[in-house]
Parts: C-alpha cells; sequence; structure tokens
C-alpha cells in the first residue's frame, strides 16, 4: 500500500497508462506535465504538456500489436 500521496497518484497513473483509461490520465495529469520517454527511438524524447503526453502514450498503443510493462518502483519526494 502506498504511503506517501504522490507514490499513490505515480501508481493510478501508471494503472490508468496501462489501461489506456484516457479520463483518468486526464484527471491524473497537470497542463504542465513533462514525460520522459528514454531511448532512441522515434518515440523516445521529452514530452511537455497534458496535450502531447496523452498524444505519445495514444502514440505507443497504435505502433505495437502488444505491450508489456511493469512498474517496479516509485521514487517520491516532497
Amino acid at each position: 500500500m502506498p504511503s506517501h500521496p504522490h507514490e499513490k497518484v505515480a501508481r493510478a497513473l501508471w494503472k490508468a497508462v496501462s489501461a489506456a483509461d484516457l479520463p483518468t490520465l486526464e484527471r491524473l495529469t497537470t497542463d504542465d506535465i513533462t514525460w520522459h520517454a528514454t531511448g532512441r527511438g522515434r518515440r523516445s524524447g521529452v514530452f511537455r504538456g497534458r496535450e502531447a503526453v496523452l498524444d505519445h502514450l495514444a502514440g505507443l498503443g497504435e505502433d505495437a500489436d502488444s505491450f508489456t510493462s511493469s512498474l517496479e518502483d516509485v521514487l517520491v519526494g516532497d
């Protein structure tokens, strides 16, 4: 069970991403969100703003027949 409020939000956001739950993603993100996608592929980069982040995440689903990932750890701070 998450012990820090930021961890609770991070886990809920990850669950929404994994389920392609757009209403929850819109509720949990802010206009100033920044999403860092590591790697060297065409989907890597830094995405700033709710619209850019949600477009990026939607594109991931469009590009893949299937996608599996897991959230191992959440590091939080005030």
